[in-house]
């Protein structure tokens, strides 16, 4: 039985949003695929998160640091998934700003990853991730590659933490008008389906 770590990022009510339209349908999908899994849903927008203060930085990077300390409770939560389901929309070029700092709670030396002699090494090797991300342009074929810095990002930041089974699903084009949204979505919901059957 594997555990899976379903995270939301999105300010939207779950209805009005492309991505967990998706994400959600990915899930419902893979349980019916894995019913003994455990799935647990980390709605960030109804988490306390705060940006980090000096004083939370002590704790994560300090040497004096114990691991129990609950600042520590969403980087022991997410070392003890086994797989990573990430929906977020693409905003402003990146991801929304919640995620951002959630990722601030969750790259903890010794939970996430730690420092040897050659750098950096992941902790969390052995599992598998997915990002749905939805976007209204067409990135990068309209704008370059460079442009994106979500998807990116947030593929950096699990190749930190050794997960280097990460695959992402997109909706693109949401917001041009010479595209029907309703067959976009489709779409991507029979992908998100083929998807989670062998996740």
């Amino acid at each position: 039985m594997s555990t899976l770590l379903y995270i939301k990022a999105n300010a939207k009510e779950d209805k009005d949003s492309m991505s967990i339209k998706i994400s959600d349908y990915f899930i419902k999908e893979y349980k019916n695929r894995n019913p003994k899994d455990k799935i647990i849903t980390l709605d960030l927008k109804k988490e306390p998160i705060e940006f980090l203060t000096k004083e939370d930085l002590k704790i994560i990077f300090g040497k004096d640091k114990t691991l129990d300390h609950p600042i520590l409770n969403y980087a022991r939560q997410f070392a003890k998934a086994d797989k990573y389901v990430i929906s977020e929309p693409m905003w402003n070029l990146s991801v929304p700003a919640v995620l951002k700092a959630y990722i601030d709670y969750i790259c903890v030396p010794g939970i996430t990853f730690e420092y040897d002699e050659e750098g950096t090494k992941g902790l969390l090797s052995d599992r598998k991730a997915i990002n749905i991300s939805s976007r209204g342009g067409l990135y990068p074929r309209e704008m370059g590659p460079r442009v994106e810095m979500g998807d990116s990002y947030i593929r950096k930041v699990f190749a930190l933490f050794g997960v280097v089974k990460y695959q992402t699903l997109y909706l693109e084009g949401a917001d041009n008008k010479k595209y029907d949204t309703e067959i976009l979505l489709q779409q991507a919901l029979e992908d998100a389906g083929r998807r989670a059957l062998t996740f």
